[in-house]
């Protein structure tokens, strides 16, 4: 029974010099006022740590946006196989136009599709450079030839060479139905293509360049074919 009242005035011994005991902590802190211990119903605010004289003032006002990091991915590589299927298809029509039909009559389209396209182009050039003072500009008039030829190809050979067997059986001569059959085709694919944006010049140029593969393709294929 003696060990409770010598706990209770241990316990108020410790009470009575709790005041010192923070007044100590608060100096060895390098702080001048005593802190005082809270007392009931008081409440415990947290600082930021704005008011320590080291602390930089937080700005007020919007706050800037974020940069966004987009991940960068390098361009892909061309395949290959895209531009190998273009040429392996013509290759194949090609293959297949002398199978089936007369190596003079498939000979004189390839020269009308291949090299009519280069003169024409060629010859447009030259009179650019001519009344216009431009410079010589050969890989131009290639590359453009060669797109012509590269389209025209598959045309003249899916569509037109069929074509140049059937109008043998109709009684209407060869050089007259063949020319007509290949400038409607031509300007069929002129409204086709552009639409509402073709015009009379345009046109006209289909009809000149049509007429003239077509008589061109008559004669290399009649000449080739004579012993």
């Amino acid at each position: 029974m003696m060990i409770l009242p010598a706990m209770l005035a241990l316990v108020l011994a410790w009470g009575a010099s709790f005041p010192d005991t923070l007044m100590a902590s608060a100096q060895v802190h390098g702080q001048t006022t005593p802190i005082q211990p809270p007392h009931a119903g008081a409440k415990v605010v947290i600082g930021t740590g704005s008011d320590h004289p080291d602390t930089p003032p937080q700005q007020s006002g919007p706050r800037e946006p974020m940069h966004e990091f987009k991940t960068v991915r390098p361009p892909k590589e061309p395949n290959p196989l895209n531009q190998l299927l273009p040429l392996a298809f013509l290759l194949l029509i090609v293959a297949l136009a002398f199978w089936l039909a007369e190596w003079q009559v498939v000979t004189a389209f390839l020269v009308a599709v291949l090299a009519l396209p280069f003169l024409l182009i060629m010859g447009i050039h030259l009179s650019e450079m001519y009344f216009n003072d431009a410079s010589l500009d050969l890989e131009g008039v290639f590359g453009i030839s060669l797109v012509l030829s590269l389209v025209g190809l598959p045309i003249y050979l899916i569509g037109l060479l069929p074509l140049y067997y059937l109008l043998q059986y109709t009684p209407a001569p060869l050089t007259v139905s063949f020319p007509i059959a290949v400038t409607g085709l031509m300007l069929i694919l002129l409204a086709f293509l552009m639409e509402r944006d073709w015009s009379w010049s345009a046109a006209g140029v289909v009809v000149a360049c049509s007429l003239v593969h077509a008589w061109v393709i008559l004669y290399l294929a009649e000449k080739l074919k004579s012993p």
